[in-house]
């Protein structure tokens, strides 16, 4: 869900690997980004339960990750995704430990916050 930097990422490495996924989004500009990328996205109304379930949550999906740049729209859809299916597995983007907090209440298995990855490898570097 949610076509950002970290999203680019992640769905190049599952692209290079032969892992199936699908994108979906909300914004016209991530869905413009993900199709320059030449990868298949899907506009998703992700406020009706509807909409997640035609794209196999609560079904056949395993795994989700929430990767908007938008931490609000992340926690509707994990909360949302988290409703309909409780052994899904839910990866979120978060930017600071009230965010990751939070999502983890959602319903969130696990966050990815880039700021605190970044600032661990610089200080490895260091």
């Amino acid at each position: 869900f949610g076509y950002s930097k970290v999203a680019q990422e992640i769905a190049k490495y599952l692209d290079n690997r032969g892992i199936d996924f699908v994108l979906v989004s909300e914004s016209k500009s991530g869905i413009e980004r993900a199709k320059e990328d030449n990868y298949k996205v899907y506009e998703i109304d992700f406020h009706t339960d509807e909409d997640l379930k035609k794209f196999g949550i609560g079904s056949e999906v395993t795994t989700i990750f929430c990767l908007s740049n938008d931490f609000n729209r992340n926690l509707f859809f994990t909360l949302s995704a988290r409703n309909l299916d409780k052994n899904l597995y839910i990866v979120s983007l978060v930017s600071n430990k009230e965010e990751k907090d939070k999502m983890i209440l959602a319903g969130a298995d696990k966050t990815i916050d880039p700021y605190a990855i970044g600032a661990n490898q610089f200080f490895t570097l260091m």
